[in-house]
Protein backbone atom coordinates (compact mmCIF):
# COMPACT_ATOMS: atom_id res chain seq x y z
CA UNK A 1 0.00 0.00 0.00
CA UNK A 2 1.55 3.28 -1.17
CA UNK A 3 0.60 6.74 -0.14
CA UNK A 4 0.04 9.36 -2.82
CA UNK A 5 3.17 11.37 -3.50
CA UNK A 6 5.52 8.67 -2.19
CA UNK A 7 8.52 7.84 -4.35
CA UNK A 8 8.45 4.40 -5.99
CA UNK A 9 11.41 2.39 -7.28
CA UNK A 10 9.23 0.32 -9.62
CA UNK A 11 10.64 2.02 -12.74
CA UNK A 12 14.21 0.90 -12.00
CA UNK A 13 15.03 -2.51 -13.54
CA UNK A 14 16.64 -5.18 -11.38
CA UNK A 15 20.43 -5.56 -11.49
CA UNK A 16 21.93 -7.62 -14.31
CA UNK A 17 19.44 -6.54 -16.99
CA UNK A 18 21.74 -4.07 -18.79
CA UNK A 19 24.67 -5.11 -20.94
CA UNK A 20 27.76 -3.45 -19.50
CA UNK A 21 29.22 -2.60 -22.93
CA UNK A 22 26.01 -0.89 -24.04
CA UNK A 23 25.82 1.15 -20.86
CA UNK A 24 29.46 2.28 -21.09
CA UNK A 25 29.03 3.17 -24.79
CA UNK A 26 25.93 5.20 -23.93
CA UNK A 27 27.76 7.00 -21.13
CA UNK A 28 30.72 7.80 -23.41
CA UNK A 29 28.42 9.21 -26.10
CA UNK A 30 26.54 11.19 -23.45
CA UNK A 31 29.83 12.59 -22.18
CA UNK A 32 30.86 13.61 -25.71
CA UNK A 33 27.53 15.26 -26.46
CA UNK A 34 27.51 16.86 -23.02
CA UNK A 35 30.93 18.38 -23.74
CA UNK A 36 29.65 19.92 -26.96
CA UNK A 37 26.62 21.37 -25.28
CA UNK A 38 28.77 22.73 -22.48
CA UNK A 39 31.02 24.43 -25.03
CA UNK A 40 28.02 25.94 -26.77
CA UNK A 41 26.54 27.10 -23.47
CA UNK A 42 29.86 28.64 -22.41
CA UNK A 43 30.13 30.49 -25.72
CA UNK A 44 26.60 31.82 -25.43
CA UNK A 45 27.23 32.94 -21.86
CA UNK A 46 30.41 34.71 -22.93
CA UNK A 47 28.53 36.55 -25.68
CA UNK A 48 25.77 37.52 -23.26
CA UNK A 49 28.48 38.84 -20.94
CA UNK A 50 30.05 40.89 -23.73
CA UNK A 51 26.64 42.27 -24.68
CA UNK A 52 25.93 43.14 -21.05
CA UNK A 53 29.25 44.92 -20.48
CA UNK A 54 29.01 46.96 -23.68
CA UNK A 55 25.35 47.76 -23.08
CA UNK A 56 26.11 48.86 -19.51
CA UNK A 57 29.00 51.07 -20.64
CA UNK A 58 26.71 52.68 -23.23
CA UNK A 59 24.10 53.38 -20.58
CA UNK A 60 26.73 54.97 -18.32
CA UNK A 61 28.12 57.16 -21.08
CA UNK A 62 24.74 58.11 -22.52
CA UNK A 63 25.23 61.76 -21.63
CA UNK A 64 28.72 61.84 -23.19
CA UNK A 65 27.42 60.24 -26.37
CA UNK A 66 24.57 62.76 -26.46
CA UNK A 67 27.07 65.61 -26.18
CA UNK A 68 29.20 64.12 -28.97
CA UNK A 69 26.16 63.82 -31.23
CA UNK A 70 25.06 67.39 -30.35
CA UNK A 71 28.52 68.65 -31.27
CA UNK A 72 28.35 66.98 -34.67
CA UNK A 73 29.49 63.39 -34.28
CA UNK A 74 28.14 61.19 -37.03
CA UNK A 75 26.34 57.92 -36.53
CA UNK A 76 29.34 56.10 -38.00
CA UNK A 77 31.76 57.67 -35.52
CA UNK A 78 29.55 56.69 -32.56
CA UNK A 79 29.26 53.14 -33.94
CA UNK A 80 33.03 52.98 -34.38
CA UNK A 81 33.63 54.26 -30.85
CA UNK A 82 31.33 51.73 -29.17
CA UNK A 83 32.41 48.81 -31.37
CA UNK A 84 36.05 49.71 -30.74
CA UNK A 85 35.43 49.69 -27.00
CA UNK A 86 33.89 46.22 -27.11
CA UNK A 87 36.26 44.68 -29.63
CA UNK A 88 39.38 45.86 -27.78
CA UNK A 89 38.22 43.89 -24.77
CA UNK A 90 37.38 40.90 -26.95
CA UNK A 91 40.84 40.99 -28.57
CA UNK A 92 42.44 41.09 -25.14
CA UNK A 93 40.30 38.15 -23.99
CA UNK A 94 41.07 36.09 -27.08
CA UNK A 95 44.81 36.71 -26.79
CA UNK A 96 44.87 35.81 -23.09
CA UNK A 97 42.70 32.73 -23.78
CA UNK A 98 44.95 31.51 -26.59
CA UNK A 99 48.05 32.07 -24.46
CA UNK A 100 46.54 30.11 -21.57
CA UNK A 101 45.37 27.34 -23.89
CA UNK A 102 48.82 27.04 -25.43
CA UNK A 103 50.30 26.95 -21.94
CA UNK A 104 47.98 24.10 -20.96
CA UNK A 105 48.61 21.92 -24.04
CA UNK A 106 50.46 19.27 -22.06
CA UNK A 107 47.50 18.90 -19.71
CA UNK A 108 44.93 18.90 -22.52
CA UNK A 109 46.74 16.55 -24.90
CA UNK A 110 45.23 13.45 -23.26
CA UNK A 111 41.69 14.84 -23.78
CA UNK A 112 42.07 15.49 -27.52
CA UNK A 113 41.54 12.87 -30.18
CA UNK A 114 42.56 13.41 -33.79
CA UNK A 115 43.73 17.01 -33.26
CA UNK A 116 47.24 18.03 -32.22
CA UNK A 117 47.31 20.07 -28.99
CA UNK A 118 48.79 23.18 -30.63
CA UNK A 119 46.88 23.12 -33.93
CA UNK A 120 47.05 26.65 -35.39
CA UNK A 121 43.98 26.12 -37.60
CA UNK A 122 41.85 25.22 -34.60
CA UNK A 123 43.03 28.19 -32.56
CA UNK A 124 42.61 30.65 -35.40
CA UNK A 125 39.23 29.23 -36.44
CA UNK A 126 37.77 29.34 -32.94
CA UNK A 127 39.19 32.82 -32.39
CA UNK A 128 37.71 34.08 -35.67
CA UNK A 129 34.27 32.60 -34.94
CA UNK A 130 34.27 34.06 -31.45
CA UNK A 131 35.46 37.48 -32.70
CA UNK A 132 32.71 37.56 -35.33
CA UNK A 133 30.05 36.57 -32.78
CA UNK A 134 31.40 39.20 -30.36
CA UNK A 135 31.17 41.80 -33.13
CA UNK A 136 27.49 40.92 -33.49
CA UNK A 137 27.03 41.13 -29.69
CA UNK A 138 28.67 44.60 -29.65
CA UNK A 139 26.70 45.86 -32.65
CA UNK A 140 23.32 45.98 -30.86
CA UNK A 141 24.42 48.41 -28.11
CA UNK A 142 26.41 50.37 -30.70
CA UNK A 143 23.29 50.89 -32.83
CA UNK A 144 21.39 51.94 -29.70
CA UNK A 145 24.14 54.43 -28.85
CA UNK A 146 24.15 55.86 -32.36
CA UNK A 147 20.39 56.45 -32.13
CA UNK A 148 20.59 58.52 -28.93
CA UNK A 149 18.76 61.83 -29.18
CA UNK A 150 21.04 64.54 -27.77
CA UNK A 151 18.38 66.68 -26.10
CA UNK A 152 16.74 63.73 -24.38
CA UNK A 153 20.05 62.37 -23.05
CA UNK A 154 21.09 65.82 -21.75
CA UNK A 155 17.79 66.25 -19.87
CA UNK A 156 18.13 62.91 -18.11
CA UNK A 157 20.04 62.79 -14.86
Amino acid sequence: MQRSGAFSFSHIPPPGIFDRAKVSAALVSLKRNDGRSHSLAEGVLALIGIYGVVSYSVSLSRKEIGIRIALGATEFSVLRMVLGYGLRRVALGISVGVALALGCTRLLSSQLSGVPPADPWTYSGVSAVFAFAALAACYIPARRAAAIQPMRSLREQ
